[in-house]
């Protein structure tokens, strides 16, 4: 691979959007990465290792408030993200058991999600398919991704914002485009 290979294109040659069969592979694969990551965080140590390692890091006191710490420091353990998993919560039978297998759902999807949306990025940046993948690949790579399990539980939390983050750049990346073109 080159350092041509390595840098994007020429705005002129900024590929289009649409989801093609690479694409498609490349969701899949941050699908299945993403479900790795959360196995790998479930089945080690850490607060995700069991439904008691995850209530006593939120500082759970009771089965209406498994999460007490997300009220005393809303800055510390991140708002939207707490407020998705106690709403699914609360919808249904409280149990330790569903607030655990909430949380974790909410954290590989939102980890899914960062990954999906910042391949968007990439490619509205004019990077290639492949250099989309390889700069997801980092992300999967990186410190709070492949320690999570060993950090505090507002890593997990934080690949919301990841999202959030890529999703507003590529909404400015796609104005940028089209102001170019006019």
């Amino acid at each position: 691979m080159s350092a041509a290979d390595l840098s994007p294109a020429a705005p002129a040659e900024a590929p289009s959007l649409r989801v093609g069969r690479f694409d498609l592979l490349a969701l899949l694969l941050y699908a299945l990465l993403s479900a790795l990551v959360m196995a790998h965080q479930v089945g080690g140590y850490g607060a995700l290792a069991s439904e008691g390692a995850l209530f006593a890091e939120l500082h759970g006191e009771s089965l209406e408030r498994p999460w007490q710490l997300g009220e005393k420091l809303p800055y510390r353990y991140r708002p939207l993200f707490r407020a998705l998993v106690m709403s699914a919560y609360r919808a249904g039978e409280p149990s330790p058991e569903r607030f655990f297998q909430l949380f974790v759902l909410a954290s590989g999807l939102s980890l899914f999600l960062a990954a999906a949306v910042f391949h968007w990025l990439l490619r509205a940046l004019a990077f290639t398919r492949r250099q989309a993948l390889a700069g997801v690949a980092l992300l999967f790579l990186s410190f709070p991704v492949v320690f999570s399990h060993d950090m505090p539980i507002h890593t997990r939390e934080d690949f919301l914002g990841y999202a959030w983050i890529a999703l507003t750049l590529l909404a400015l990346a796609r104005e940028r485009q089209e102001s170019q073109r006019d």
